[in-house]
């Protein structure tokens, strides 16, 4: 069965990280009122880049549960869980929210 990340909590998580780098790319050429071209386009570069990464991972973040293991499949690389290693999975909780708990 295959189990997709909640798209909101993926956004919510990629968001806060794109707001901080946001800041930082944007005080490369300087803190500068009104902005500069420089900043228009490392600012367009950035949002860019952020947009094509959160799409990505939004399509190609999920779980498939299997009989004896658990994969978290995370953009091209496959992590492995076995289920003697993990404590307690709600599946109840998982399937009516649509995201791992």
């Amino acid at each position: 069965m295959k189990v997709k990340i909640s798209p909101w909590r993926v956004i919510g998580t990629y968001g806060i990280v794109a707001l901080i780098t946001g800041a930082v790319f944007y005080t490369i050429p300087g803190l500068t009122f009104p902005p500069t071209l420089s900043h228009y386009v490392i600012m367009g570069a950035w949002l860019i880049s952020t947009v094509i990464f959160i799409i990505l991972s939004l399509k190609n973040n999920y779980y498939i549960i299997e009989k004896y293991r658990l994969v978290y499949h995370r953009l091209n690389k496959d992590m492995f869980y076995e289920y003697k290693s993990i404590l307690y999975v709600d599946e109840v909780w998982s399937k009516k929210n649509k995201t791992l708990l």
